[in-house]
């Protein structure tokens, strides 16, 4: 798309090709980019049923939340919304991580890893009780094991094709709806350049937990809220009417993890939710650049000697 033309055409003509069929009667259709040959779907399926419809909005979540991350990551994910993410030194240890931050709202879900599964972390994927795996890859032994499970979907993810459509399509009982897409597909996301507002510059580890939980927060929900620490999602606040009320939701779920966390918020239009954070012992908080600007809100994190970074660019 050149820069500053019009994204929306007047008139509006795609040419998409079938792909797979879904259960549910469903179906995955593909526009190939120029020079490609047939359609297939950017993943392979190796074990269990054909996907459904909201696998296909799982796999999405789940590879791009995954992908984002240089450390190995397992992202866990449900409705087409993540419940689960952490990074750590190995892809075992990052599923173990993210599947005990919040084990009923990991119950059941896909897992995403960045990473091949070997055997080891086979195993302990093949105990828990989730619905569904997707990797870059699989060890002989490892896919042997996963196999033994009846039901349980294991797919493959495909190598990056580049930017298929810079545009999203919706159907309404109105008409297409049309959007340029708000998140792009790099195989892995650049670290956030902190803007840090308050007089306490936050520590090293702060800084890691910030960062992780602001890029985190692209794949958690529009006004979500997201604590983070050691790398890991320690509680979410999502579905809430009010933003502070998904902040208290976040800290609820953390509980005593929230001490010394990140919170990441989409916008901090008051003092509220930096009240809670600092009766919760968190200890710092990153929130968009175009809505934390407020002065009062900065001598608000001062008063709590929060740490307060802003995401430039957000």
């Amino acid at each position: 798309m050149a820069e500053g033309s019009a994204p929306f055409p007047s008139r509006l003509e795609l040419v998409y090709t079938k792909a797979i069929e879904l259960q549910d009667q469903a179906a995955l259709y593909y526009m190939p980019m120029p020079g490609e040959g047939g359609p297939e779907p950017p993943f392979a399926r190796l074990h269990g049923p054909p996907p459904s419809y909201e696998d296909i909005l799982n796999l999405e979540v789940a590879l791009q939340a995954a992908s984002a991350f240089a450390r190995p990551t397992v992202a866990l994910v449900k409705h087409g919304r993540l419940y689960g993410l952490a990074s750590a030194e190995s892809i075992g240890e990052a599923f173990t991580l993210a599947y005990r931050a919040d084990e009923r709202a990991a119950e059941w879900s896909l897992a995403g890893l960045n990473r091949a599964v070997t055997e080891e972390s086979a195993r302990l994927l093949a105990k828990e009780p989730i619905a569904a795996l997707l990797a870059p890859g699989y060890e002989a032994g490892a896919l042997e094991l996963l196999r033994k499970r009846k039901g349980f979907k294991v797919f493959q993810a495909g190598q990056p094709q580049g930017q298929r459509e810079e545009l999203e399509l919706r159907g309404t009982i109105f008409g297409l709806l049309v959007r340029v897409r708000e998140r792009g597909s790099e195989p892995e996301l650049a670290e956030p350049k902190l803007e840090v507002v308050s007089k306490r510059e936050p520590t090293l580890k702060e800084r890691t937990d910030l960062c992780f939980a602001w890029k985190a927060l692209a794949w958690a929900g529009p006004e979500a809220a997201l604590i983070a620490k050691d790398e890991c999602l320690v509680g979410l606040g999502v579905g809430q009417a009010s933003l502070i009320e998904a902040v208290a939701l976040a800290i609820r779920k953390a509980g005593p993890r929230a001490k010394g966390a990140a919170l990441a918020l989409p916008a901090l239009p008051d003092r509220d939710p930096l009240d809670l954070a600092a009766a919760a012992r968190i200890t710092g908080i990153i929130t968009s650049s175009s809505l934390a600007d407020s002065q009062e809100l900065i001598r608000a994190a001062d008063e709590h000697g929060l740490a307060l970074a802003l995401s430039p660019g957000s």
